[in-house]
């Protein structure tokens, strides 16, 4: 069964190290004012790794990090690119927790995509992880209202080639509705306004819109003045019509 609870994507996002300086010394790193660890050249960072004060030093290292890329902009850029063709692959061969996971790693070089926030919205949902597919699609919407409520065939995003006997499109459309029904289930179990805004969202991009104005009004009372309920509720009904 899908567990809407489940967020085991977390542990790909690079954390940082909290532990506190002293601690991360032994008794033998203890220093005094008379005898140092350290030396002119070197110092041990945070993170453990020897940062050198020479700057010739740190300009070689600085260029090994950046491999064959110019700058920091193109190294990020490669980077973005490599996670997300690869986050998209995953999801086409249906490995959604892979695709979510895959996506986080290219929103670290670069956070704002509305593609990549579109992306991880829809692998969570197929894998079963509804409030965080909430809160991904809500952040698509966000940065990208346009291209996060336009037209999308999800069950072709979810039917790798090999999958399904009819060349993938049955088990994509399996797949997205049964993902729905689960949504559903929990949806009805919890009374979640957020789980019924998801369902809303994706019956809209499923281009039923008499479902999801239905599922719409479950969320209308909690999230009915946030700016994602509003630009839903538009791209349902229409410009003309009001909450």
């Amino acid at each position: 069964l899908f567990d809407v609870d489940e967020e085991p994507i977390d542990d790909a996002v690079p954390q940082a190290d909290t532990t506190s300086l002293p601690d991360r010394r032994t008794r033998t790193d203890t220093t005094t004012p008379d005898s140092s660890t350290e030396t002119d050249t070197e110092r041990t960072a945070p993170s453990g790794m020897e940062v050198s004060s020479d700057p010739i030093e740190a300009r070689r290292r600085a260029l090994a990090i950046l491999g064959e890329h110019k700058d920091f902009e193109s190294l990020a850029e490669a980077k973005f690119q490599g996670y997300f063709e690869q986050a998209e692959q995953y999801l086409h061969e249906g490995r959604f927790y892979k695709a979510a996971d895959t996506y986080t790693l290219a929103l670290v070089w670069r956070q704002h995509d509305p593609k990549a926030h579109f992306g991880r919205a829809v692998a969570l949902f197929a894998a079963g992880s509804y409030l965080s597919s909430y809160y991904s699609a809500a952040a698509a919407i966000e940065l990208d209202p346009t291209l996060a409520l336009g037209k999308h065939d999800i069950p072709a995003l979810l039917a790798g080639p090999d999958r399904g006997q009819d060349g993938g499109q049955d088990a994509g459309r399996d797949t997205f509705q049964n993902a729905l029904i689960e949504l559903e289930r929990w949806q009805g179990k919890t009374g979640s306004a957020e789980l019924a805004w998801l369902m809303a969202y994706m019956y809209h991009l499923d281009r039923r819109p008499d479902n999801a104005r239905l599922a719409l009004q479950l969320a209308a009372d909690k999230l009915g003045e946030t700016p994602v309920y509003k630009q839903l509720h538009q791209a349902v009904h229409g410009p003309a019509q009001t909450p």
